[in-house]
């Protein structure tokens, strides 16, 4: 049961954590206990994870106001729990289908926590793979070495995970890259973003020739982020 278990425990490390964030006083016996349910059946109250005396967090008057949190969980309840307390944004994988990523997006417009105000599409970063090439040759053998490029990056990347994660899920990350020409990124990111989303950009995937990484920055920032002045609001 401990796949299933471990996700619970999450919840309840979320709830301790933002309660003494917030300032609660409390103990181990004030949160959530953790519960396996068998719809229409039975259900299995599990023991607290965490034991701790009633206490709170010293210093109270630590400033909260710049403070952006963000759990790193696609797991719906998980998103729901943290909100109960605080606002709280998420996180995607390069991974993450598009449908998931606007998926998310509706619920946490319904259940983001009224004290942050209406929920933005930048409170869920999207991080994205780069693979850019923009050697001296023409655009379409530009696309072709940078294609390669991101296939065999994340084809090592599929091999050092087999077994650990849904390799359907891995297949996704081909299309959820960039790659190709500055101005074929361009492209692809006019037809795959939001023009209100916030990407976190990834040039060292698998990848730690330094110079290499730093070009593909330099590349980006230089080529392709001018021509997305007037379109995207998370660049």
């Amino acid at each position: 049961m401990w796949p299933l278990i471990k996700g619970k425990i999450f919840h309840q490390a979320s709830e301790i954590f933002l309660r003494f964030l917030r300032g609660d006083v409390f103990s181990s016996r004030d949160i959530k206990p953790i519960i396996i349910k068998r719809e229409d059946a039975s259900q299995v109250e599990i023991e607290s994870f965490w034991k701790f005396d009633k206490v709170g967090v010293i210093p109270l008057e630590a400033p909260l106001e710049s403070l952006r949190l963000i759990t790193g969980s696609h797991d719906p309840a998980a998103q729901i729990l943290a909100n109960e307390f605080m606002p709280v944004g998420t996180f995607n994988l390069s991974i993450t289908p598009s449908s998931e990523i606007e998926t998310t997006h509706e619920r946490m417009k319904k259940y983001f926590h009224k004290s942050g105000g209406p929920w933005k599409r930048s409170y869920m970063p999207r991080t994205v793979l780069v693979f850019v090439d923009a050697s001296g040759d023409s655009a379409e053998e530009q696309n072709q070495r940078a294609r390669e490029q991101g296939n065999k990056v994340l084809s090592n990347y599929w091999k050092a995970i087999e077994g650990t994660l849904d390799p359907k899920k891995i297949e996704n990350a081909v299309d959820n890259a960039l790659s190709g020409s500055p101005t074929q990124i361009v492209q692809q990111i006019r037809e795959r973003f939001h023009p209100d989303d916030r990407v976190m950009l990834w040039f060292d995937f698998n990848n730690h020739d330094n110079e290499a990484v730093k070009k593909s920055m330099s590349i980006f920032m230089k080529e392709v982020v001018p021509q997305l002045k007037n379109y995207s609001g998370g660049l």
